[in-house]
């Protein structure tokens, strides 16, 4: 087994804990994606797309833990490696989403007046009611007929806006370190714990179906590679050979 001593279980145990981590970060974001989406007074701001961003990131997130997960307890090399693959994509995929979340924060001052005339008549009653306010910055203008304030909404459905940006800005920027936590665990138990042993450095000399019988049939694969090193060699001889011998042909 290639986990044995401190070290190697230690990079064992905090791949798998980051990997719990992951689990939980991967949830949030399908959370808040699923808020996003289904909150409809948001949806002319681009939050809904912001929400479907974050749902593919957390479903990815979700599926890549499935890999990291694996390839540490089965101590399967090719799933390490596309576990840390699968990781610095989710990573630059959380970035992008962060951007974006960056983007619609600015996008409420300048465009906030546009997206709210969008918004469907119930939508607005619902935030005229809520935050106590008529039209956008007009208290005369682009309200319902049920409006009696005497307050805009830019002020406090705009601040409201702010702070539902920043949340799904904070979302994202905890998965990234996350990732960079769960990147760090796996990268270290790959390099350190699963590389190849160098007694067993001509083992690309027998095919994982041989090996893996070999395996199930209680054999030893030492006569199996030394038959295929020694065919191997005489190859190697018997072209060294046909190439003197041509070389001595040449010459007379």
């Amino acid at each position: 087994m290639a986990v044995v001593g401190y070290y190697a279980t230690l990079c064992q145990g905090c791949t798998l804990t980051s990997s719990a981590i992951n689990i939980g970060a991967g949830i949030a974001l399908v959370v808040f994606g699923v808020m996003a989406i289904m909150d409809k007074t948001t949806v002319p701001f681009g939050y809904m797309y912001l929400g479907y961003l974050m749902i593919a990131a957390g479903l990815w997130i979700l599926i890549n833990v499935v890999l990291c997960m694996v390839g540490v307890i089965q101590e399967s090399r090719p799933s390490a490696k596309g576990g840390m693959i699968g990781t610095i994509l989710c990573i630059f995929l959380l970035i992008g989403i962060l951007g974006f979340a960056f983007m619609l924060k600015g996008k409420i001052e300048k465009g906030g007046r546009d997206g709210y005339l969008k918004l469907a008549d119930e939508e607005k009653v619902k935030i005229e009611k809520k935050y106590e306010c008529c039209g956008w910055d007009d208290v005369e203008k682009d309200h319902t007929a049920e409006c009696k304030s005497k307050h805009p909404c830019e002020e406090p459905f705009g601040k409201a806006l702010g702070k539902t940006a920043m949340m799904r800005m904070i979302i994202p920027a905890a998965a990234i370190l996350v990732q960079a936590f769960v990147l760090f665990t796996i990268g270290c138990y790959y390099r350190k714990v699963t590389k190849k042993n160098p007694k067993n450095k001509h083992d690309r000399n027998l095919s994982l179906a041989e090996q893996a019988q070999m395996k199930r049939e209680g054999k030893s694969v030492e006569p199996l590679r030394k038959s295929r090193l020694k065919q191997k060699q005489e190859k190697k001889d018997a072209k060294k050979e046909a190439k003197r011998a041509k070389k001595l042909a040449n010459k007379s």
